[in-house]
């Protein structure tokens, strides 16, 4: 009985002590959250405390198997300075969606800025 008691309570706490969203942050009332419009994301969370846009080439294969630039992808990464307390947060946008969304100390969030991701 006592076996059954203490397996309960580690899947219990287990369950308990893990986060609601694993991709997501929260900004006062609501969350922002991986897949939305960073549109939707700025009107919850108001304007990021940095932004950086980076153009990016994109690479594809040729017929005979060699790699060769087929174009070029503009990446931004917003972070939010979420306040005492909170890790600011990192969000790489694509195409006006939030596709990545990390949570940084705060030494890390000032070389990120800096571009040693």
């Amino acid at each position: 009985m006592n076996s059954r008691l203490l397996m309960f309570l580690i899947v219990g706490i287990s369950i308990g002590a893990s986060p609601a969203f694993a991709d997501s942050f929260r900004c006062g009332n609501s969350f922002a959250r991986e897949g939305m419009k960073i549109s939707d994301i700025a009107n919850i969370c108001g304007a990021p405390s940095a932004k950086e846009v980076k153009e990016e080439v994109v690479y594809g294969r040729t017929r005979n198997g060699f790699s060769r630039a087929v174009g070029t992808e503009v990446t931004e990464y917003w972070t939010f300075d979420r306040g005492w307390g909170q890790f600011p947060a990192m969000i790489t946008v694509k195409d006006g969606i939030a596709t990545k969304i990390k949570l940084l100390s705060r030494t890390t969030s000032e070389q990120e800025r800096r571009g040693s991701k």
